[in-house]
């Protein structure tokens, strides 16, 4: 044997391993995808006949914000010519879909189209975060798939709705948090990019207000470990703060007041608050939300500086923490209630995913009712879901704990997102099911994905 061939040997194939190993992945990823935007195309055509009707309820708040910040430059659910300014929700959705409704017109397949490429686009975040830990090809395409084609994804791609760009946004910040801190040197450009993800997330949904901090503390701990400067981290918390800062600062100089956004506060005290007053009087839920609805919605569609929206908030928020002091144990039933909704939702609530009247799967499940199509899909779908749920949910848990002990922050990480934002969706949600939990499941199949911690070399 020669020097050479004996050099051959024995050097290691790390760098033609490394570039396989990357193809394989690459290929795995885009059979997921592809296989992803198929059912959304399938799922779509099966359904494209209840698309315009869907633009209803909290939809039409989006589409009117959109449509005026297109034509008119103006952030207002409200219609013209008042156009007055509004911090109920927040910008971050409308202005997508303004840019959609620009360069495609408006319709809402536009608006179906745009949610089916940003579950793509999640679906591909999450496979490439499934990756950073260290995650096989075929695992990773799988953690891909697992996001882009859930039922729960597919649905919402129908709705013009938040919660798809949400999910985009929490797989992208999830990838570029990882690729920034688990390298051996930081990466600058992935961890600006992933605080301004994390950043503009609060713009989406509110609720991304209270993942800031846990992206602060990513930070921090990166910083900490010696791994970024000072001046680099400083930089990363201000970019991960601008968004927010700016959204309230607006409030401030449009409405007269500090307050971020008043959906929160809305549903803790008309949603979940009145459930715990229903709960508790033995009387119908609806009865009271729509009477209370009718008598405070014009506070906040029409908000003005002799009445503006912050003081209302903090009103209804104090309001709702007397309803809870004063009612404890129906606060418990209706909590524990929620908690079931969102993890373990009854057979029945999946029949209008497939356009089953309310009744259908329950009906045929309890022998009543006809047995047609729709309820028989939303039955099977149903029960497909919840299989997977529960598969990812203990396979989550199991690697949660033994992440516990090991005390790696890689994991620990997503999964005191998904228990926040869980904890969040009890609280606010009121009216809590699947959809809440379309932003955690993600954070679960990328944890209950993940590889064993890698051994240190010695």
């Amino acid at each position: 044997m020669t020097p050479s061939s004996a050099a051959k040997l024995e050097s290691p194939p790390s760098d033609r391993q490394g570039g396989s190993d990357a193809a394989r992945f690459r290929r795995w990823l885009a059979a997921a995808l592809a296989l992803s935007a198929l059912a959304a195309a399938l799922w779509t055509a099966a359904h494209h006949q209840r698309v315009p009707g869907l633009v209803q309820f909290d939809a039409v708040g989006y589409w009117r914000a959109a449509e005026n910040l297109r034509l008119h430059g103006v952030f207002s659910e409200i219609p013209p010519p008042d156009l007055l300014p509004s911090s109920m929700r927040t910008p971050g959705y409308p202005a997508v879909l303004a840019l959609a409704f620009a360069l495609f017109g408006s319709d809402p397949f536009v608006a179906v189209g745009l949610n089916a490429l940003l579950a793509l686009g999640a679906g591909l975040f999450a496979g490439l975060a499934a990756r950073e830990l260290g995650a096989g090809p075929r695992r990773a395409a799988v953690a891909a798939a697992f996001v882009a084609a859930h039922p729960l994804t597919l649905q919402w791609v129908l709705y013009v709705y938040t919660d798809v760009l949400f999910l985009c946004g929490v797989c992208a910040a999830l990838w570029l948090g990882f690729r920034a801190g688990l390298g051996g040197r930081t990466g600058r450009g992935p961890l600006l990019m992933g605080c301004a993800v994390a950043g503009l997330l609060p713009l989406v949904r509110p609720v991304g207000l209270y993942l800031l901090p846990l992206a602060g503390l990513a930070v921090a701990g990166i910083a900490w470990r010696g791994r970024l400067s000072p001046r680099w981290a400083a930089a990363a918390l201000l970019v991960l703060a601008l968004p927010a800062l700016a959204w309230t600062a607006r409030n401030r100089v449009v409405l007269g007041s500090f307050h971020f956004c008043e959906i929160g506060a809305w549903n803790l005290r008309f949603e979940h608050a009145n459930r715990v007053r229903a709960e508790a009087e033995g009387v119908d839920f609806w009865t009271v939300y729509i009477a209370e609805f009718k008598e405070h919605y014009h506070l906040i569609s029409r908000p003005s500086r002799e009445a503006p929206p912050g003081p209302l908030a903090d009103r209804w928020t104090s309001e709702a923490l007397g309803i809870f002091a004063g009612h404890p144990a129906a606060t418990l039933r209706v909590t524990l209630r929620s908690l079931a909704a969102l993890y373990a939702p009854a057979l029945r609530d999946y029949g209008p995913w497939v356009g089953a009247a309310y009744p259908g799967t329950g009906a045929m499940l309890s022998g009543g009712g006809a047995l047609d199509r729709a309820a028989w899909k939303g039955l099977l779908l149903g029960l497909a879901e919840q299989a997977l749920l529960f598969a990812v949910l203990w396979l989550a848990i199991a690697r949660g704990w033994r992440a516990l002990g090991e005390r790696d922050a890689r994991l620990l990480l997503p999964l005191a997102a998904a228990g926040l934002l869980t904890g969040l969706s009890l609280w606010a949600g009121g009216n809590t099911g699947p959809r809440f939990r379309l932003p955690i499941w993600p954070l679960l199949v990328v944890v209950a994905l993940a590889p064993a911690a890698p051994r240190r070399a010695p």
